[in-house]
């Protein structure tokens, strides 16, 4: 009957994560990037409870390995280290990296402000409820990652001079205003 059977999938994702997971140490060890250009370590559009699980299985783990052999200094200056060479390289190289470089910098709760991540591609950054205080994000590709609102394409990002105020500008001819400080 039915009651006998039992699948698979739960063993062969426990096996495939752990594995992404070990090549992610690998390479942030010796800061040579083919896996973590071609796949994120989350979806930031994916359902919460999605998200949940790949920042408990993947990315988690990920900072903890990363805490554990550089404590969080030593690990903010590697991925600053990553992005400085990814800036030298430009847009058209860095795949998914650039936005795993800065899930993990939010996950490490690191101080995001004066950060430059302009002309990257940042795929997949989930930027809910992050501080982005003189963050560049000038030309970058922001492809499906995740602000407080969503919108468009985004053409142009400007703090006031004040910091008070953030501006985007959309592809569709949107310009979005918002409180620096609450978001709103």
């Amino acid at each position: 009957g039915e009651g006998g059977r039992f699948g698979l999938q739960p063993v062969i994702m426990e096996y495939v994560t752990d594995r992404f997971v070990n090549h992610a140490y690998e390479e942030l060890e010796l800061e040579e990037f083919k896996l973590l250009e071609s796949h994120a370590f989350i979806k930031a559009q994916a359902k919460d409870y999605v998200r949940e699980i790949q920042i408990r299985l993947i990315l988690n783990p990920v900072t903890e390995w990363m805490l554990k052999l550089l404590r969080k200094d030593g690990s903010e200056a590697k991925l600053k280290r990553i992005l400085k060479e990814l800036q030298k390289k430009g847009i058209r190289t860095s795949g998914y990296l650039a936005g795993n470089i800065l899930n993990l910098l939010v996950e490490l709760k690191c101080d995001l402000r004066n950060y430059d991540f302009s002309n990257l591609r940042i795929w997949q950054a989930y930027l809910r409820d992050v501080s982005l205080p003189s963050v560049n994000f000038a030309h970058a590709d922001l492809t499906k990652s995740v602000f407080i609102d969503a919108f468009g394409t985004i053409l142009s990002v400007a703090l006031s001079p004040n910091g008070e105020f953030l501006a985007a500008g959309t592809a569709n001819g949107e310009i979005r205003l918002w409180y620096a400080t609450s978001g709103k």
